[in-house]
């Protein structure tokens, strides 16, 4: 219950038997730690790292990429980027819009559902995959008088022209 990755509290008994096994480890590194939280990056304080701390992490790598990259700095690089980036290559790479939920750690697929419209090689796919409709010529015959009639207007459209 005290278990917990970043500030997700984890209850799914997938992840259940795994968390046990790494917080019995942590406990046995920091014994005197009540709760237990697994923190992947930690900042120069030791603390976990923010959202602040990486996006000043982020800016300083892409100012020092963009001495060899020049176009970087037209782009918008952020952690929202990169979040989304990732989103649409695991979408591209698996189809699997529940795996992309997963990964971001979204509660319900419906958070996800906008990576799907976002998506234009979907779209293409999709596209490619339907057959155009097959259309059998009309047995439309536009009648002698019709014809005579719309031959008369555009010889007399051309004749205003040419004057």
């Amino acid at each position: 219950a005290n278990t917990c990755l970043g500030s997700t509290p984890f209850s799914s008994s997938s992840t259940t038997s795994s968390l046990i096994a790494i917080t019995s480890l942590l406990r046995e590194v920091w014994p005197d730690h009540t709760k237990i939280w697994i923190v992947p990056f930690l900042n120069a304080q030791g603390q976990s790292l923010s959202r602040a701390g990486f996006e000043y992490i982020l800016a300083k790598h892409v100012k020092t990429a963009t001495t060899k990259v020049p176009s970087l700095a037209t782009k918008r690089i952020s952690p929202h980027v990169l979040r989304h980036s990732c989103a649409m290559h695991t979408l591209q790479a698996t189809h699997d819009v529940r795996k992309v939920s997963l990964w971001l750690g979204h509660a319900t697929l419906q958070s996800t559902e906008i990576y799907l419209r976002a998506d234009p090689t979907e779209k293409l796919e999709a596209l490619a995959a339907m057959t155009a409709p097959s259309i059998k010529r009309g047995r439309f015959h536009a009648p002698d008088k019709l014809l005579a009639l719309l031959r008369s207007s555009s010889a007399d459209r051309r004749s205003r022209y040419a004057q």
